[in-house]
């Protein structure tokens, strides 16, 4: 969503899910442009409850390929960016399945990540169950203490309006 459609629109609020890399970008630009920047547009935007920034993954690695220590590094780098460049804090967690690994509720409770949408491109005609356990090993809607929501490619809430 453009930042016009924001301005003409001031009743829509929306979410905006980059890697930490590309605001470092933004950041060298506006350092080097002297005038008004897309950064500085951001920032006002986000400030302004318009916008949330999203994951917080300073690239967007293929989790499940690149191991435990990295997945939290990736966490580390990014979110410490988003903080520093955009004065935002990333609350919810928004992925396909390349995000999906097995210790990702654990690594985003431990960086006070609550929310998470798992979007996944399966036809929700399918028969599929999404079964999270807690710290206790059993069954939990919020393991973690993370709300976390699975919508699938036909789901109405994904379609294209």
């Amino acid at each position: 969503m453009s930042a016009e459609r924001l301005r003409a629109h001031p009743e829509l609020r929306t979410v905006l899910e980059l890697d930490a890399q590309t605001y470092e970008e933004l950041e060298q630009r506006a350092a080097t442009s002297g005038k008004r920047s897309a950064l500085h547009t951001l920032r006002a935007t986000i400030a302004g409850g318009r916008m949330e920034i999203v994951n917080g993954t300073y690239a967007q690695p293929l989790a499940p390929t690149i191991g435990g220590e990295a997945n939290i590094r990736h966490f580390f780098y990014g979110l410490d960016a988003v903080e520093r460049i955009l004065h935002a804090k990333v609350d919810s967690f928004v992925a396909g399945e390349p995000q999906f690994f097995p210790q990702l509720p654990q690594i985003l409770a431990g960086f006070g990540i609550g929310n998470t949408v798992l979007r996944t491109h399966t036809r929700t005609e399918v028969s599929f169950r999404l079964e999270a356990h807690g710290p206790s090993g059993r069954p939990s809607a919020r393991p973690w203490g993370i709300q976390t929501v699975l919508l699938g490619a036909n789901d109405p809430a994904t379609r294209a309006r």
